[in-house]
Order: C-alpha cells, then structure tokens, then sequence
C-alpha cells in the first residue's frame, strides 16, 4: 500500500478503498451485463434471419439448371433502401442474382459463401459490405436432390442489435462511475458520522496527555465499537486517575515515614554535638541512631519489594507446592522467634498442592502472623486452617484472639502505610499487610479480612488458584 494512501486520514481512505472496489464491481458486472444483453439481441436476430432465410429458400425456383428468384419474388422496400440483404450464388460461388443492389458484396460476404458451399451448413456472421455498413447475414446452402446446387445469402443490418448495444454502453459508461462515486461518498460519509467520537476521544486523550485526569469522554453515547471505546477509556482514565492518587498518596506517605526517623536521627546529633557528653550518653544517642536506621533500613527493603511486586519483576520462579507441608515449616520457623506465641495448624493429611515462590509465600504467612502478635501481644492465639477451596485451587485461613480491627480500618487495611489503633505509631512501617495483597496478587490470588468486629479477633483468607500441572510459572 502506497506510503501516501497510509497518510490520508481514514475518511478519504475508505471512501477510495469503496470506489475502487465498487467500480471494479461494477465493471465486472457492465461486462458481465454487456455481453449476455448482445448475446441475446444477437441470437434474437439470427432467429428473424433464420425465417427469413427459411422464407427465401421457399420462393426459390430450382427447376433449371442453375437456381433462381421465383416470379413471386419480392425485392421490398428494406433491401431497396439497403437495411437488407438478398443474393443468391451458384454451387461455384458466383453470384446468380442481388435483389438488394444498394449494398454491394464484399470479400467477406464470397468467404461466408464459400464456407457454406464447404461445410453443407448454414453459416451466421457479421460482415461488412462495399458500402462499408454492418450487416448479420446467414449462408444457407441450397439443396436438390442432395446436392448443394447454390447458397442464398439472407441479412439484416447490424444496427438493430448495436443501437441498442450503443445505448447500454452509454448508459452503462455514465452510471458505473456515477454508482461507484455514489456509493463511496455515501461510506465517507457514513465514516464520518461514525468517527465523529473519534474527535472527542482525541481532544480527551491530548487533556489527559498533561495529566488532567478528571476529564472523561463526553457525548458518546451509542452501543457501537466507538460507544464501547469510549466506555473503556472512561474506564481506563478512572483507573489511571485512582493509581495516580493512590502514588501521590504513597509517595506522601513514604516521605512523611521517612521525615521521622531522619527527624530523630538529626536532632540526636545535633543535641550530641552541641556540647561535651560523657561516653554514655554518646553511646545512647549511637543506639537510637542505629535504631532509627535500622527503621530505614527496614523500610527501604519494603518498598523495594512492594516496587518489585508491582512491576511484577519476582514472577517466573513458580514451582509447585505442598501449602500444607510448607506452612509447617514457616510455623516451626515462626515459633523460634516467638516461643510464646500459640500457633496451631488444621489441614487436611493429603497435601493441598498450588503454584508459587516459596519465598514470596513465606514472607505473606509470617507477615499475617507478625501482624497478630503486634497486635495482640507476644502470647496470641493464632489458628491456621488450610482446606482445599470449591474452585479447584487451596484456601488458608488465619484467624487470632486479638483485639480484632474496626469497621474504618478493615476498608483500606491493605493499604500502604496503614496501622492499626492498637499498634504504636513508631512500630514497624504500615507495609506488612500491603506487601502479603501484592504477594498473593502476583500468585493470581487474593487475600481478604473476613472479620472486622472490634474484640472479635481478626481473620484474614489467602485464596489460591487452581494448579494447572501444565504449567511451571505463572508468568
């Protein structure tokens, strides 16, 4: 396709794409047309030849030696005015006699002749005489007695089939283009009228381009594939507007966490520095440095996670797993950095298998069981349940006998930089819960507070997929 069609907008190039086409359409059916319409007026012809011939022959007197008109015989006004042809030829193919002298013979006219002396058979053909005009003419043998003793040349000018043939190609000529033209302005403009969302959508896109992300697709109303776009955009620019809030909001909430601990760190040295300590009190504001980067330590780690999550990086390393057996081994791992805290495991004896990063899934169970003990204390309760799920897939359920999370809480405990009414404001970063939501995300899972009563204890659901053995990862 020529660079030049490609830059033409979309109007113009459907409108020529359905000329072209349509006129190639229609030239095939003109011809198509033309052809069967001279065909018919043709074989129509021929037939009023054939009577005529059959008309001729009968009025023949072949009683003497060589045939000849019969005193019957009439010359009429058609071949006196030369729209007709009469001539009769001896079994040599010499003419015998022309009862249409207006239309002289031609080389032509002696070769048909001579193919019907030849063949025995009455021959058909267009030809043109002396006088240079067209006729149909037919050649047919004269028989006696079985043998051919001359042909009687019988025509009709060619004008009455090609008049009308003349006419059809005028007409034909005048409305193939005019059609085509017809209906390719009526596809542009029906494009037109289709595309006309289409600038709507674009003013909107160039908006949205310097990130005015409150503007949507106004207008578009139908049920089409353009309604739909529009439907889908609208969509699309909620969910990029809702993402760009929810950054916005993280990156605040990241620069307040961090203003904290290098706020601590400042004024620790800053107090340090303003006079001479002895070496204990040196040594104490070393201790709550390191404990404030120690914090920001732990945050950056966090955030380089949730970062890698998002983008999806850690998919790839899937392999199949025991939930049950696994989860064995976090607990026991769990309770050698909190001997006094309850942990019991319900499953059933078979192993439940799914799909998964052993360390991703590690760190989403033990931050669920961090979470309960920051919580609820050192010497919590914490049930976990493991059971097969109705989708095919493995459902884990950790529940605890903690305080239990408020109704306001439980809609954004997901969120980053969340906390809890009972956790200290200094305590961890807010990122545990966010980081086991994007960890079960990436297994094409997902993890849900089933409980937010206050006192009740809280619950949380981990629901994975179904394990398709055809697979090794799910990315």
């Amino acid at each position: 396709m020529p660079r030049s069609f490609r830059n033409l907008n979309i109007r113009t190039r459907i409108f020529l794409s359905i000329f072209v086409v349509a006129t190639g359409l229609l030239v095939i059916m003109s011809i198509g047309v033309y052809i069967a319409f001279e065909q018919q007026l043709t074989a129509n012809l021929d037939a009023t030849l054939r009577l005529r011939s059959e008309s001729n022959l009968e009025q023949l007197n072949t009683t003497g030696a060589r045939p000849s008109f019969g005193a019957t015989a009439n010359v009429g006004v058609k071949r006196a005015d030369a729209e007709s042809v009469l001539r009769l030829y001896d079994a040599r193919g010499e003419q015998l006699a022309d009862a249409s002298p207006l239309s002289g013979t031609s080389p032509a006219e002696i070769a048909v002749v001579g193919d019907a002396l030849t063949e025995n058979i009455e021959f058909f053909r267009t030809i043109d005489l002396a006088d240079g005009d067209a006729y149909r003419v037919v050649a047919a043998p004269i028989v006696v007695a079985g043998s051919v003793v001359g042909v009687l040349v019988t025509g009709i000018e060619w004008n009455q089939v090609d008049k009308p043939l003349q006419i059809l190609r005028f007409t034909l000529l005048t409305a193939v283009p005019l059609t085509a033209f017809a209906i390719g302005l009526s596809g542009y403009r029906i494009a037109r009228s289709a595309l006309e969302p289409v600038a709507s959508i674009t003013a909107t896109a160039r908006q949205i381009a310097e990130l005015d992300l409150n503007q949507r697709i106004e207008g578009v109303n139908s049920r089409d594939e353009i309604g739909e776009l529009a439907s889908t955009l609208n969509s699309m620019i909620a969910r990029l507007h809702d993402a760009l809030d929810r950054e916005r909001r993280f990156s605040g909430d990241v620069s307040h966490e961090l203003r904290t601990p290098l706020a601590a760190i400042e004024a620790g040295i800053d107090v340090t520095l303003s006079q001479s300590r002895d070496a204990g009190e040196y040594q104490r504001v070393l201790g709550v440095v390191r404990t404030q980067t120690q914090r920001l330590h732990a945050l950056s780690r966090q955030l380089l996670m949730l970062s890698r999550l998002d983008a999806q990086v850690l998919r790839g390393d899937f392999t199949s797993i025991d939930l049950v057996e696994f989860s064995e081994a976090v607990i026991e791992s769990f309770r050698d950095h909190h001997p006094d805290c309850g942990l019991m495991l319900v499953a059933p004896k078979e192993p439940v298998m799914i799909l998964g990063d052993l360390e991703l899934l590690a760190r989403a169970i033990s931050n669920l069981f961090e979470n309960a003990v920051v919580h609820a204390g050192s010497e919590v309760s914490i049930r976990c349940t493991i059971e097969p799920s109705r989708s095919g897939g493995a459902a884990m359920r950790i529940e605890d006998n903690g305080p239990g999370i408020g109704v306001e809480l439980a809609e954004r405990i997901f969120d980053r930089f969340q906390r809890g009414e009972h956790r200290p404001s200094d305590s961890g970063t807010g990122l545990g819960l966010a980081i086991v939501d994007a960890i079960m995300r990436v297994h094409g899972g997902v993890v849900q507070l089933m409980n937010s009563s206050p006192g009740s204890g809280a619950c949380f659901l981990l629901l994975f997929p179904a394990l398709d053995p055809e697979r090794t990862d799910l990315g």
